[in-house]
């Protein structure tokens, strides 16, 4: 940011207000023709007409009205637009300008930094890969200082919209993952693998004391908690797959398990389990001390046949995703296990639940094909989907995922959809 020895230099002559006071003499410097000029600073033009953040302008399509609209996500590339630099004429600049864009949400104040690509002529494209879901300001600025129309107030408009089943990116999987922080842990038969959750890279792998099938969540402690379903217990490992302990054993008294397949943590650190063949689920404390149980075997509101997984949504709610006879079902609890609601009366056989940052409901499931022939369902013959519903219980999306045959699901906090390809053990990116 300060001058070094012999500038500034005036390319058309010398500064005739230079003195010997800026450690600069006149006998030092030497006037350049245009030709010298050239050879000596090749981009001399942009030195001399610099991005002037008064006359730079954003423009594009995907900001309008102040609204951020969602396109294809398969696509990732959700916001685009331009930022054209100029100078303090007005002119068009020629690039390598400091342009940075920056998206805040305006709730959580989480922080999503654009990509710039410069085209070398004073244009620049502006690309997130994930927008926030919340209202939020977007911040674009030259060399620090916000351009015209920035900072710009935006709100997002809905859930975003799947045109492709096609997935972003394949990672080698298993039967089940949980996401954490920038890792993926999959679990695979007695295996433990850890995966970057961008490249897919492996980290690690250990083996187990069991092998883990449904759900798994992550306790206020920061440990591991996983299903051992032929065991009907709990198994607690480290996050590097350390064993730590288990609790549980089967029955049906308060306090024992039978089938454990889903897991949740609320924010007081108690452990919600999903008991498919006991259908209901328990309660435990942090300290996996049974607190309460909520739930039967019957089919009507607030009872849970063969429930599959659960989840806690931002809105406190506990919803619960099971399976009748070739039907599926979505219960809705308070975290004391009041009955709230129920929807997805055209929800098929569920197997997998989780809830997005802005209250979304995201489900696995499959059905059956019907043969026309006898008129009864192929059991060997699924079509498998994902169907996404508001917290109210409409829905909203549709994605045929078939012939994939797919697992539990996750989301993580950019909106992104992971769920398990269990026939070809990977985890798909939606």
């Amino acid at each position: 940011g300060h001058h070094i020895a012999g500038s500034p230099v005036d390319c058309n002559g010398l500064k005739e207000d230079m003195t010997a006071k800026d450690g600069v003499k006149k006998s030092q410097l030497r006037v350049l023709d245009s030709s010298a000029t050239v050879d000596a600073v090749p981009d001399v033009k942009r030195i001399a007409r610099p991005a002037y953040p008064g006359k730079t302008i954003m423009r594009g399509v995907d900001i309008h009205n102040n609204t951020i609209p969602y396109r294809s996500w398969a696509r990732r590339k959700p916001l685009t637009f331009q930022v054209i630099t100029r100078d303090d004429k007005g002119e068009q600049c020629e690039g390598r300008e400091n342009v940075a864009a920056v998206l805040t949400g305006l709730k959580l104040s989480t922080v999503l930094e654009g990509k710039m690509t410069d085209k070398g002529d004073g244009t620049y494209y502006v690309h997130f890969k994930q927008i926030l879901s919340e209202d939020s300001c977007l911040s674009v600025t030259v060399k620090g200082h916000d351009i015209v129309g920035s900072p710009l107030e935006v709100s997002h408009v809905g859930f975003r919209v799947f045109v492709s089943a096609e997935p972003i990116a394949r990672i080698q999987g298993g039967q089940c993952f949980l996401l954490v922080d920038k890792t993926i842990i999959v679990m695979n038969g007695d295996e433990m693998k850890i995966l970057d959750k961008q490249s897919g890279t492996l980290q690690s792998t250990k083996k187990l004391q069991s092998s883990p099938r449904g759900s798994m969540a992550i306790s206020k402690g920061g440990h591991l908690l996983t299903c051992a379903h032929d065991s009907n217990s709990i198994y607690v490992y480290s996050l590097a797959g350390e064993f730590i302990g288990s609790f549980g054993e089967k029955g049906s008294k308060p306090g024992q398990l039978d089938g454990p397949m889903g897991l949740a943590v609320n924010k007081e650190g108690h452990l919600f389990v999903a008991e498919h063949k006991n259908s209901r689920v328990s309660v435990f404390s942090e300290n996996y001390e049974f607190l309460y149980s909520f739930g039967s075997s019957r089919t009507g509101a607030g009872q849970l046949k063969y429930p599959q997984d659960l989840c806690i949504a931002p809105d406190g709610l506990v919803y619960v995703a099971g399976q009748k006879v070739f039907k599926g079902y979505i219960q809705v609890f308070h975290q004391n296990g009041k009955f709230v609601r129920s929807f997805g009366d055209n929800l098929n056989n569920t197997t997998s639940i989780a809830a997005t940052s802005d209250g979304h409901i995201v489900v696995t499931c499959f059905e059956y094909n019907w043969n026309q022939d006898n008129h009864k369902y192929s059991i060997y013959q699924r079509r498998y989907s994902i169907k996404i519903f508001t917290s109210d219980g409409k829905q909203v999306h549709y994605v045929n995922v078939s012939p994939n045959k797919v697992g539990n699901i996750a989301v993580d906090d950019e909106g992104l959809i992971y769920v398990a390809d269990v026939g070809n053990k990977e985890i798909l990116t939606l």
